[in-house]
């Protein structure tokens, strides 16, 4: 996933993690187990959100915007 930050791309993580993470989704909605579904989704979104708020963070600090 990526986001429009200025005229700059945020990648959130490694493609690689969340080609993992969509395959764990994938493999449990083929499987039909809901609830492995469920949460295989819900932690790929929580994944993201959480690197997504880290790498702007991370931006803002670097830029002086912000101090933490």
């Amino acid at each position: 996933m990526y986001l429009r930050f200025e005229k700059e791309l945020i990648f959130s993580r490694p493609q690689e993690t969340a080609d993992r993470e969509r395959q764990k989704i994938f493999d449990a909605v083929t499987a039909r187990e809901t609830r492995a579904e469920q949460k295989a989704m819900r932690d790929h979104i929580c994944n993201i959100r959480n690197n997504v708020l880290e790498d702007l963070k991370t931006r803002l600090m670097e830029s002086g915007e912000i101090e933490i």
